[in-house]
């Protein structure tokens, strides 16, 4: 997963500050008519299951069980990398260009231990 995602994030950031206008432009044009929201959300929801699938496999792939739902996982994942892709327009100088592929791998890694963790705990019940 986190190959995929850098070579995305490659070629977005090609073009990212673009991109990030053209994100915010439309999240300010669902919140001024209301009747366009159901469209963006459900943008963001196929976004967000598509990073949670990617997040299952990764998890299957490394032999163990996410520590919460993959469904929160990925909204933590889309979250984090809508923030650094604010602070990369913003700060260049001070945000690496892998930033957001290197903090979801050390999630990733992260919740991949803390899952073992738990199944170890559950396992000397």
């Amino acid at each position: 997963m986190v190959e995929q995602f850098r070579a995305w994030h490659r070629e977005r950031d090609r073009h990212l500050a673009s991109w990030l206008v053209l994100r915010t432009e439309l999240w300010l044009y669902g919140l001024r008519n209301p009747g366009v929201l159901p469209t963006l959300t459900d943008r963001e929801a196929r976004t967000r299951t598509i990073i949670a699938e990617a997040l299952a496999r990764d998890f299957t792939s490394r032999d163990a069980s996410p520590p919460a739902p993959v469904e929160v996982l990925a909204l933590i994942v889309h979250a984090l990398d809508d923030g650094l892709a604010i602070q990369r327009v913003l700060s260049p100088e001070s945000s690496p260009d892998d930033a957001a592929v290197d903090a979801v791998d050390l999630l990733l890694r992260s919740w991949v231990a803390l899952g073992r963790e738990i199944a170890a705990e559950k396992g000397n019940d």
